[in-house]
Protein backbone atom coordinates (compact mmCIF):
# COMPACT_ATOMS: atom_id res chain seq x y z
CA UNK A 1 0.00 0.00 0.00
CA UNK A 2 1.33 3.50 -0.78
CA UNK A 3 -0.18 6.48 1.13
CA UNK A 4 0.48 10.15 -0.61
CA UNK A 5 1.33 12.67 1.99
CA UNK A 6 -0.04 15.66 -0.07
CA UNK A 7 1.93 18.02 2.00
CA UNK A 8 -0.39 17.99 4.91
CA UNK A 9 0.46 19.69 7.83
CA UNK A 10 -1.95 17.48 10.41
CA UNK A 11 0.72 14.70 11.25
CA UNK A 12 -1.40 12.08 9.06
CA UNK A 13 1.78 10.82 7.33
CA UNK A 14 3.66 10.44 10.75
CA UNK A 15 0.85 8.45 12.27
CA UNK A 16 0.73 5.97 9.32
CA UNK A 17 4.53 5.54 9.72
CA UNK A 18 3.90 5.12 13.40
CA UNK A 19 0.71 2.93 12.73
CA UNK A 20 1.72 0.92 9.33
CA UNK A 21 5.68 0.35 9.47
CA UNK A 22 5.03 -1.56 5.83
CA UNK A 23 3.00 1.38 4.27
CA UNK A 24 5.25 2.85 1.76
CA UNK A 25 4.44 6.71 2.35
CA UNK A 26 5.65 9.04 -0.28
CA UNK A 27 5.76 12.74 1.84
CA UNK A 28 5.16 15.48 -1.50
CA UNK A 29 7.12 18.85 -0.17
CA UNK A 30 4.07 20.82 -1.81
CA UNK A 31 0.70 19.92 -2.70
CA UNK A 32 0.63 18.83 -6.03
CA UNK A 33 -3.61 17.94 -6.14
CA UNK A 34 -4.52 15.59 -8.16
CA UNK A 35 -1.20 15.24 -9.69
CA UNK A 36 -0.12 13.42 -6.37
CA UNK A 37 -1.90 10.53 -7.37
CA UNK A 38 0.64 10.37 -10.75
CA UNK A 39 3.55 10.38 -8.34
CA UNK A 40 1.87 7.45 -6.58
CA UNK A 41 1.21 5.51 -9.04
CA UNK A 42 4.35 5.91 -10.43
CA UNK A 43 5.76 4.11 -7.31
CA UNK A 44 3.19 0.85 -7.55
CA UNK A 45 4.19 -2.54 -8.37
CA UNK A 46 1.11 -4.15 -8.68
CA UNK A 47 -1.38 -4.71 -11.95
CA UNK A 48 -4.34 -3.15 -9.49
CA UNK A 49 -4.19 0.41 -8.03
CA UNK A 50 -7.50 2.26 -6.23
CA UNK A 51 -7.67 5.83 -5.02
CA UNK A 52 -9.15 6.68 -1.53
CA UNK A 53 -9.06 10.82 -0.79
CA UNK A 54 -10.13 12.24 3.37
CA UNK A 55 -13.46 12.39 1.79
CA UNK A 56 -13.89 8.80 0.43
CA UNK A 57 -13.45 5.09 1.44
CA UNK A 58 -13.77 1.64 0.00
CA UNK A 59 -16.42 -0.25 1.76
CA UNK A 60 -15.17 -3.68 3.40
CA UNK A 61 -14.89 -6.36 0.67
CA UNK A 62 -14.96 -3.37 -2.25
CA UNK A 63 -11.21 -3.24 -3.39
CA UNK A 64 -11.29 -7.85 -3.41
CA UNK A 65 -14.63 -7.77 -5.19
CA UNK A 66 -13.12 -4.80 -8.02
CA UNK A 67 -10.09 -6.72 -8.67
CA UNK A 68 -12.13 -10.30 -9.26
CA UNK A 69 -13.97 -8.24 -11.71
CA UNK A 70 -11.27 -7.09 -13.30
CA UNK A 71 -9.52 -9.57 -13.95
CA UNK A 72 -9.73 -10.67 -17.58
CA UNK A 73 -11.41 -14.09 -18.57
CA UNK A 74 -8.51 -16.30 -20.06
CA UNK A 75 -8.97 -17.28 -23.56
CA UNK A 76 -11.62 -19.89 -24.62
CA UNK A 77 -13.35 -19.33 -21.48
CA UNK A 78 -15.70 -16.51 -22.94
CA UNK A 79 -13.32 -14.03 -23.41
CA UNK A 80 -13.21 -11.34 -26.64
CA UNK A 81 -10.26 -11.74 -28.72
CA UNK A 82 -8.94 -8.14 -27.99
CA UNK A 83 -10.28 -5.51 -30.13
CA UNK A 84 -8.75 -2.79 -32.37
CA UNK A 85 -7.22 -0.59 -29.23
CA UNK A 86 -5.87 -3.97 -27.92
CA UNK A 87 -8.23 -4.52 -24.69
CA UNK A 88 -10.23 -7.08 -23.83
CA UNK A 89 -13.57 -6.81 -22.74
CA UNK A 90 -14.35 -8.96 -19.29
CA UNK A 91 -17.45 -11.05 -19.42
CA UNK A 92 -18.71 -11.34 -15.84
CA UNK A 93 -21.25 -9.31 -13.66
CA UNK A 94 -20.34 -7.82 -10.81
CA UNK A 95 -23.36 -6.60 -9.73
Amino acid sequence: MIVVDNASADGTADAVRAATPRVDVLGLPANAGAVARTDGVRRATTPYVAFADDDSWWEPGALQRAATCSTPTPPGRGARRPGAAGARRVRRRCG
